[in-house]
């Protein structure tokens, strides 16, 4: 890659950014690996949210909290002269591999939701063969072939040989390593495909239930059964919400992501590390969400999770 994106922007920056750099980092690692530690062994733990529609959370999970892990590693590293980042830049493969894992990850989560959403599709469109379509076998069989089929995209794209190559650049950056066609695939492959194909499906999700509601208001059956309709209605209702509450952060996270890195391309001029530390903030943030959407719009989560959280601090002080 050309022009001022082959030099690093950490170089001249301040401590004073630094430590806002890292604790920002630090602290939404903490709820990232925290929270989906807690929605996995909630799902795991208890028979009643062990629904296929919750394996497929359950696994989103575990995909936010390997994120989570590797991420903020990943962002030491685009700091000039530390330990970490001299690692990545001496050990040849070390700063593409991670940087592959990293984008693994990214596709991951985002076809995860993309999954999530044909779910609510279907029960919304196909409610009375719902349970046909979607059985626990058919979802695991899914989310396996989501876990492989991203990891041989992201392998086969950022493939060895392909790239700008480590010893061109100061910092562990996909940026300035891998090419501006490898780094925009990616950036269409992981954001905007997936958040496009969900709007689609929200916008058809939208007018369907509009039709439901105007069919449940219409019809002549008695008035339990109009009742019972309406009940499974909202019902499904309110998971699309949460499903949707989901989504909409994930294009609120992601598209100044994609603006940033299409600008950053195509301007080849000096851009604020602040505007780059914010685009990065929003995407990782997008991993540590959906705690907080679960336990505000389930209640059987939040009552199974804080039945599990108390259950192991009283377990601890007993400990100690």
């Amino acid at each position: 890659m050309s022009g001022n994106l082959s030099e690093n922007p950490f170089g001249e920056t301040s401590f004073g950014y630094l430590v806002f750099y890292m604790s920002v980092f630090f602290f939404v690692t903490l709820i990232t690996v925290g929270g989906n530690c807690i929605i996995i062994v909630t799902v795991l733990r208890h028979r009643d949210l062990q629904q296929p529609c919750n394996y497929m959370i359950a696994s989103l999970a575990a995909s936010d909290l390997i994120f989570g892990l590797i991420y903020p590693i990943y962002n030491i590293g685009h700091i000039c002269d530390n330990s970490v980042s001299r690692f990545l830049e001496f050990r040849a493969g070390v700063c593409e591999g991670l940087i592959t894992a990293i984008q693994w990850i990214e596709m991951n989560s985002a076809y995860h939701l993309v999954a999530i959403t044909v779910n609510r599709y279907i029960a919304i469109v196909r409610p009375l063969k719902y349970h046909v379509y979607l059985n626990s076998r058919r979802v695991i069989v899914t989310l396996c072939a989501i876990w492989l089929t991203t990891l041989a995209t992201s392998t086969a794209i950022y493939s060895p040989g392909d790239y700008v190559g480590q010893d061109k650049a100061k910092a562990c950056r996909y940026e300035l390593v891998f090419t501006e066609t490898q780094s925009i695939v990616m950036a269409v492959l992981s954001g905007v495909i997936p958040l496009s194909v969900m709007v689609v499906l929200y916008t058809i999700i939208a007018r369907i239930a509009r039709k439901h509601i105007r069919d449940i208001a219409a019809s002549c059956g008695s008035d339990s059964l109009r009742l019972g309709k309406q009940h499974v209605l909202r019902r499904e209702m309110r998971s699309t919400l949460t499903v949707s509450l989901l989504v909409g952060y994930f294009a609120f996270a992601w598209l100044p992501h994609c603006f940033y890195l299409i600008y950053s391309i195509t301007c080849q001029c000096h851009i604020s590390p602040y505007i780059r530390l914010s685009s990065r903030i929003l995407v990782y943030t997008n991993n540590a969400i959906n705690i907080f959407i679960y336990a505000g719009r389930i209640h059987l989560f939040r009552k199974f999770a804080v039945k599990d959280i108390k259950q192991l601090c009283s377990h601890c002080f007993k400990i100690q």
